[in-house]
């Protein structure tokens, strides 16, 4: 199925946009590792290491998309599993912030880590957020195609059941033609017969005539008498 290059061109730009996003957020977190390495907990670490991961593969999956042959229930299965991490992912740090500490003694470092946890903790469900967007988007438009697709499919069959009954109608003859037809050739059987029968009794009375007019010959011949030299 052929998609207009509309929306070829919006799709083309909305993975662009969240293969950008996920390589920026990538960005960002190993910025964060690199400057709070140490004042973060084991935990947090883990968790920013997935999350790192997590936007690293989708970014690259995203990439990926754009080249490959566009299909609808593939591009959504991959979106969705590319979701389903991000949602882990975002819920699991949602759910450990609460214990989250910052392992360090200066009170200004230690409201830095945590100002940069809440605003990781914020961030996380951007991309997912995102995702739903395009996902979202995407069933919409292909269900739309379907429907037009499926509209202008049903004029075409009407047409071509109705040529099909035009055809029908003119290769079998209608009735009154039919009888018609019997008619003319009854008439015409009519007609040779009273032909014939004429002609047969045209033929008997030459025959009759010609028979008459021998036995008028004949009994004149034998009228006359008999010359005198037979005496």
């Amino acid at each position: 199925m052929q998609y207009p290059s509309v929306f070829v061109k919006i799709r083309a730009t909305a993975l662009g946009c969240l293969s950008l996003a996920g390589v920026l957020w990538a960005i960002l977190l190993c910025i964060v590792l690199f400057s709070q390495w140490e004042v973060l907990d084991i935990s947090e670490r883990t968790l920013v290491l997935l999350m790192l991961v997590t936007h690293t593969i989708s970014a690259v999956v995203l990439l990926i998309l754009l080249i490959v042959v566009f299909r609808p229930w593939l591009d959504a299965a991959r979106i969705m599993l590319l979701l389903m991490a991000h949602i882990g992912i975002a819920g699991a740090f949602a759910y450990w912030y609460p214990n989250f500490k910052c392992v360090t003694q200066d009170p200004a470092q230690e409201a830095v880590c945590k100002l940069i946890i809440a605003y990781i903790l914020i961030a996380s469900w951007i991309v997912p957020f995102l995702f739903v967007v395009y996902g979202s988007g995407l069933a919409l438009m292909v269900w739309r195609r379907r429907i037009t697709s499926s509209k202008s499919l049903i004029p075409v069959d009407d047409e071509e059941k109705t040529l099909g009954r035009r055809n029908m109608k003119e290769k079998t003859p209608s009735k009154p033609k039919f009888a018609h037809r019997i008619s003319n050739l009854e008439h015409f059987s009519n007609l040779s017969g009273s032909s014939r029968y004429s002609q047969s009794t045209k033929r008997s009375s030459l025959v009759e005539k010609s028979n008459s007019e021998s036995v008028k010959i004949v009994a004149a011949r034998l009228s006359k008498p008999l010359p005198t030299f037979h005496f």
